[in-house]
């Protein structure tokens, strides 16, 4: 979700055990960490600790374990987009230089990464270019699969963020009218 909306992905321990104890979860996320100690050449073993770090607000160890998952599978955009955003959110929601050069790596590896190119609108908007952030979001909505989870969060960073833009909204699809 390229708003930093996590929602643990299928599969990760924080999904298989949403209705467990916290404790349960850390230990299952634990384990599978040990487990990678034992087997560190397994890339999808990182990319599911990375999610199952930053599905429990673990985001300085999911930068980490998308490192790893980094290092396994170099020019892969979107483990480097995920490494991204989770240094983001390590960094309260601040765009700082360590994630700036996050950001630029996955953009490197495909300009068109929707996750990368949202943080990126993050930087600029968090450095006072709010209209350059909203018109690369919207950019980023314009070229969304239609059935994309995250373009009703986009939308609303959008529809938040596009007065001090000065973008008017009126008349663009997905925008409708707000209500009197």
């Amino acid at each position: 979700a390229p708003t930093g909306s996590m929602t643990p992905a299928p599969g990760t321990a924080a999904a298989m055990a949403p209705a467990a104890p916290l404790a349960d979860v850390d230990t299952m996320i634990a384990r599978l960490a040990e487990r990678l100690e034992a087997d560190p050449d397994n890339l999808d073993g990182w990319k599911m600790l990375g999610w199952s770090y930053a599905g429990t607000s673990r985001f300085e160890d999911a930068a980490g374990a998308y490192a790893r998952a980094a290092a396994l599978a170099p020019g892969d955009a979107d483990i480097l987009s995920l490494r991204a955003e989770a240094l983001v959110r390590a960094d309260g929601e601040r765009v700082t230089d360590r994630a700036r050069d996050a950001i630029a790596e996955a953009l490197a590896a495909d300009p068109q990464n929707p996750r990368a190119r949202f943080y990126q609108g993050l930087a600029m908007d968090q450095a006072g270019d709010a209209a350059g952030a909203v018109t690369l979001w919207l950019d980023i909505l314009a070229k969304a699969p239609p059935d994309a989870a995250w373009t009703g969060d986009l939308r609303a960073r959008i529809r938040d963020r596009a007065p001090d833009a000065g973008i008017d909204l009126a008349g663009r699809p997905g925008f409708a009218a707000a209500p009197s």
